[in-house]
This record gives structure tokens, C-alpha cells and sequence, in this order.
């Protein structure tokens, strides 16, 4: 799903995700480096929504970064400090099972699995 980011009071450039569903994958684009903050929506007492950060750093033009929640639904709020030329975020196919087949760094490039506890079992 493409995202729209809207520059804010303090010269920011941010963008809200309501009622995120799944773990998710969160794409943008920047024409230079940046700090890029992730906040998640805790509380939303008396008509204001208090957010706490689940990610902060200072990142590549290009950022790309999967999250994982345990509970849903959530109020997600990203804040890139550069303009954002392009954004998405991809939510994960299934919680149970990851979205796809992952190649595990150190085994056979041929082995692949459908999710990371499964490819670094031992088997017991």
C-alpha cells in the first residue's frame, strides 16, 4: 500500500497507518540521509492519541525494515526528518508462518523454509 506523507508544524514529514492488522514491512525513499522514527499508538485518552517510539535511527536514504507486532489493531505514525519521495508499507502474508520462503545465512542456498525458527532448529 503506498504511503503519503504530509510535511508538519515542525518542518517534518509524517504519516499515519490506522488499524494495522499484521507485522509489516515499511519501504521509503529520500533523497539524502535522515533520521527516520517509528512511534506506535498506546493510549488514546481523552481524544489524544499518546505514541511511543518502536524505532528511531539515523538512516540511508533508501530505508527498509520489517516490524513485527504481537497485538493488533495499532496506530502506527512514521516521521521521516528528508522528504519522502516514495513510501510503502507491506503487511505480512500470515503472523503464524512468515510471509514468504527465507534463505538461511550458512546453510544450503537450495534450502529454503517458511520461517526462521523452522531453518535454525536443531530438530529437537
Amino acid at each position: 500500500m503506498q504511503l503519503t506523507f504530509t510535511q508538519n508544524a515542525q518542518g517534518l514529514y509524517e504519516c499515519i497507518i490506522d488499524a494495522v492488522e499484521h507485522s509489516f514491512n515499511l519501504h521509503l525513499e529520500r533523497a539524502k540521509h535522515g533520521s527516520v522514527d517509528v512511534f506506535v499508538c498506546t493510549s488514546q485518552e481523552g481524544g489524544t492519541k499518546q505514541y511511543d517510539t518502536l524505532y528511531s535511527k539515523y538512516a540511508e536514504p533508501v530505508f527498509d525494515k520489517d516490524f513485527k507486532l504481537l497485538v493488533f489493531p495499532k496506530t502506527i505514525k512514521v516521521v521521516s526528518w528528508e522528504p519522502v519521495t516514495a513510501a510503502e508499507i507491506n503487511y505480512a502474508a500470515n503472523e503464524g508462518g512468515g510471509g514468504g520462503q527465507i534463505i538461511v545465512p550458512g546453510l544450503p542456498n537450495s534450502v529454503l523454509y517458511d520461517d526462521y525458527d523452522s531453518a535454525t532448529s536443531d530438530g529437537d
